[in-house]
């Protein structure tokens, strides 16, 4: 079986974790047992001395640059299999191979959905068995009118482990448990305290991930729900955007799914600067005939060898062939598709030589080359 590309054996730091937070989460679940409170003053010290936040250390790129801080909550969004959950996936395999320990909280998926990607990632059976904990609940953590339920002593109890990254997969699921409206900021504020921000304390780097609305017009830098899903997040955002379907590789050859990560909101603000027009990463998976995928996160400023979806491409050479000279706003105008796969297909095609970007002016023009006007003809012949 391949290994999981994009691994580094990198020393993780069982200190970040906050022993006085795990304290202090533990006795939350017992009123009686509770001596501390948030409101309390914090220590100074670090802030004082200088200390910055610590910066991101999983889910990296193929140059090493990693995207998620710990003890932080991040965003995981984008339409359905847009290939968010891999990614997810490729952060555990990176941190259990890195001798982590890594949590899943499932609210949509059974163990198997899970473990099995991790081993097709090449994270060993037994590596993953003793280092992986995996939960999925029907169950609420508090009662309507407040009171904590036996989830909520669980999940202390869960708590009292050390994990470097957490995910949870399912928000509408998750708050719908609760008895909360995904629509209501308030709701959100609760929820995210109730469960994210509360693993994250821990100084677990926490992953969530979640949908955008359907209607692409709609989409903007929201996921699903109220708004405060963004204004709620401590570390980074990102959305996912398909260029290039995943699916299993049941014809003798391998599969390769694509799709273009992007940057909406990384308030430390160390991940932004090695984005390029937001775009932090392509994320590429590639499945073969014997169960194994390969993962990686290539940087926005390699060039990526896979080919975008077909369909995207021919309908960039149509247009092109139609409005010779379009800018790039221009294509992602009259195009029906996301704007950053459309730019990457275009992307694709240049490298590949069938498009030519020309300065004129203050706008980029694109024009087909010969090789463009063959590879269209030959589409038509067909």
């Amino acid at each position: 079986m391949k290994a999981a590309s994009g691994a580094v054996p990198w020393s993780l730091d069982k200190t970040i974790h906050n022993e006085e937070s795990v304290s202090v989460l533990k006795s939350a679940v017992d009123d009686d047992t509770r001596t501390s409170s948030s409101w309390e003053t914090t220590d100074l010290a670090d802030a004082i001395a200088g200390r910055d936040i610590p910066a991101p250390k999983y889910l990296e790129r193929t140059d090493g640059i990693p995207l998620l801080y710990p003890g932080r909550v991040h965003w995981l969004q984008g339409e359905s299999e847009s290939l968010k959950s891999w990614a997810a996936q490729l952060a555990g395999a990176q941190v259990l191979l890195a001798d982590g320990n890594a949590l899943y909280i499932d609210f949509e998926d059974d163990d198997r959905g899970v473990v099995l990607r991790l081993l097709a990632l090449g994270v060993p059976a037994a590596t993953s068995e003793t280092r992986t904990g995996f939960a999925t609940s029907v169950e609420p953590l508090h009662a309507r009118n407040g009171t904590l339920l036996p989830g909520a002593v669980t999940l202390g109890q869960h708590m009292q482990h050390t994990w470097h990254l957490a995910v949870i997969d399912g928000v509408t699921e998750a708050m719908t448990v609760e008895g909360l409206n995904l629509m209501d900021n308030g709701d959100v504020a609760r929820w995210m305290a109730l469960l994210p921000k509360r693993i994250a304390a821990t100084g677990a780097a926490v992953a969530v991930i979640d949908h955008v609305v359907k209607a692409k017009e709609a989409q903007g830098r929201y996921a699903l729900g109220g708004g405060h899903k963004l204004a709620g997040v401590s570390g980074a955002t990102y959305r996912f955007v398909t260029t290039r379907p995943m699916s299993r590789a049941t014809n003798g050859k391998e599969v390769t799914g694509v799709a273009i990560i992007t940057v909406e909101k990384d308030r430390p603000g160390y991940v932004r600067a090695k984005a390029e027009n937001k775009v932090i990463a392509v994320l590429e998976l590639t499945a073969y005939p014997d169960g194994s995928v390969i993962g990686r996160l290539v940087p926005p400023g390699e060039t990526t060898t896979v080919m975008p979806e077909w369909s995207l491409c021919l309908a960039v050479l149509h247009h092109l062939d139609t409005y010779e000279g379009a800018a790039k706003n221009g294509l992602e105008k009259d195009i029906t598709g996301n704007a950053e796969a459309i730019r990457a297909a275009t992307a694709w095609m240049v490298n590949e030589g069938w498009v030519e970007v020309r300065k004129e002016g203050n706008a980029h023009r694109h024009y087909l080359t010969d090789a463009g006007h063959t590879a269209l003809e030959d589409e038509t012949r067909q």
